[in-house]
């Protein structure tokens, strides 16, 4: 785990922008959210404890630490939250509090508990709207005129096993195009006008990054979804920050996938 105490407002503001444009990019994931009078005492503690851990751990001032993990379940970061109240109590004779959040399903009170901390007034606006109720998003794109049947997908993917997947998956819905590599991706989606792009991170010649960054130049509306097994908080906060509408991890479910694409805007 990487923990970050030198400017962590500004670096957990990334994270806390991109949960709130895509939750659903965030299954999976949990946090801890500690609060004290000083967090001080238990700082050695938490590091120990999530040393080994994958996620990021935020040390805000001196009252506040914010885990985000996807490792530890929700039973195991409570009994970790009380552990961290009972030691400042026991060291401090203070008292503390915690709070844990399933990022996908509690995105919205996960963002209120932690933009209520003072961070609202700083970055006023920066929190986009969090959809709801993400399992009825059909009902979300119902306007759409244009049947499912008329949309075209360009999926930019360079292992076989994959491509098989997706094409399975999607066959009988969409009209299905694929790309092996970054030049490639870039080629065909001048060429073949896809209404939602499919985007690996790690292709030949040009990666993904490189791919989204060329795609949102030429046209800022495209509809490009990443799914990558490259699933770390960094990568998802860059392709969410580069455009990307969402982010699914591999190996990915069917409805998630089919899902992501009725709710793009095409």
């Amino acid at each position: 785990m990487k923990f970050i105490k030198e400017n962590s407002s500004s670096h957990i503001v990334p994270i806390i922008t991109s949960i709130g444009k895509d939750r659903g990019s965030w299954e999976g994931w949990y946090s801890l959210i500690v609060k004290a009078d000083s967090v001080e005492s238990i700082a050695t503690d938490i590091e120990d404890r999530f040393d080994d851990e994958e996620g990021e751990a935020f040390f805000i001032g001196n009252q506040q630490v914010v885990i985000i993990c996807k490792s530890i379940n929700r039973k195991d970061l409570n009994n970790l939250g009380r552990e961290c109240v009972d030691l400042i109590k026991e060291r401090d004779g203070s008292s503390a509090s915690f709070f844990v959040f399933d990022l996908f399903n509690e995105a919205a009170q996960f963002i209120s508990e932690y933009t209520g901390g003072g961070l609202q007034a700083k970055y006023d606006g920066l929190v986009p709207f969090v959809v709801d109720n993400f399992d009825d998003v059909d009902e979300f794109i119902e306007h759409k005129n244009t049947s499912i049947n008329s949309c075209k997908v360009l999926l930019v993917e360079d292992d076989h096993i994959v491509q098989w997947m997706v094409k399975k998956t999607l066959k009988s819905d969409f009209e299905l195009a694929t790309a092996q590599d970054g030049s490639s991706a870039l080629a065909m989606y001048h060429s073949y006008n896809p209404d939602v792009v499919l985007l690996d991170i790690n292709l030949p010649g040009k990666n993904g990054e490189e791919v989204l960054e060329q795609i949102m130049e030429s046209d800022p509306g495209a509809n490009v979804v990443v799914v990558s097994s490259e699933n770390n908080i960094e990568q998802i906060v860059t392709m969410i920050e580069g455009g990307a509408r969402g982010f699914i991890s591999k190996p990915f479910k069917k409805e998630k996938l089919i899902r992501y694409i009725n709710s793009c805007p095409y």
